[in-house]
């Protein structure tokens, strides 16, 4: 009987000192090993009903700018103050323009136009609603554009030209720098001081 008791105790002792020799070895093992365990996914909750997307990221905007534009030759032929210059794009919306536009020949003509668009590196202009008026000429264009290119060219929509007792009213037009030089193209009406007129298609 103490045989027996003794075996089963020496049994204990050593099924005891096993289960103690294990949870030691487990409280030792190196923190490293947890390094390779994926950190836990946060999920991400979706925004209330009626709560704004998030905001992309604001366009550029400028207020009362002042902006030259020259051409191949570096001579300066629009000077011009914008109320709101905005990025759109490759090119920059332009909201209430005034400023002056000058011709080879040095003259200064003001400028006025309700919006356009100037591309990013300032070689191209296009003015809608705009009007250009000097001592004896004056332009009114539905749209007018302006390009560095060479020669200068200025083209028009819908213009009603004054100049020296004579009215043109046209779909579309283009003209040199100095505006001296005017092509007519598509229908056309012309009036004259004397009160003449005369169509053209």
């Amino acid at each position: 009987m103490k045989v027996r008791m003794g075996a089963i105790l020496t049994a204990g002792v050593i099924l005891l000192s096993l289960v103690l020799g294990y949870l030691l070895y487990i409280s030792f093992q190196p923190v490293s090993d947890l390094d390779q365990v994926p950190p836990p996914v946060e999920e991400k909750k979706p925004a209330p009903s009626g709560a704004p997307a998030s905001a992309p990221s604001p366009a550029l905007r400028l207020e009362q700018t002042e902006v030259a534009l020259v051409d191949q030759d570096n001579r300066v032929c629009w000077q011009l103050q914008i109320r709101i210059m905005e990025k759109e794009g490759a090119a920059f919306a332009l909201e209430e323009v005034t400023g002056e536009y000058f011709t080879p020949a040095g003259e200064v003509l003001a400028v006025q136009a309700k919006k356009g668009t100037v591309s990013n590196d300032f070689s191209r202009l296009s003015l809608r609603e705009v009007t250009i008026a000097g001592k004896e000429l004056t332009v009114n264009a539905g749209k007018m554009e302006w390009s560095t290119a060479p020669g200068g060219m200025l083209y028009g929509e819908e213009i009603i030209m004054k100049n020296r007792g004579m009215e043109v009213y046209a779909d579309r037009f283009q003209a040199d720098p100095g505006l001296e030089k005017v092509v007519i193209d598509g229908y056309s009406r012309w009036k004259f001081s004397d009160g003449e007129q005369a169509g053209g298609g």
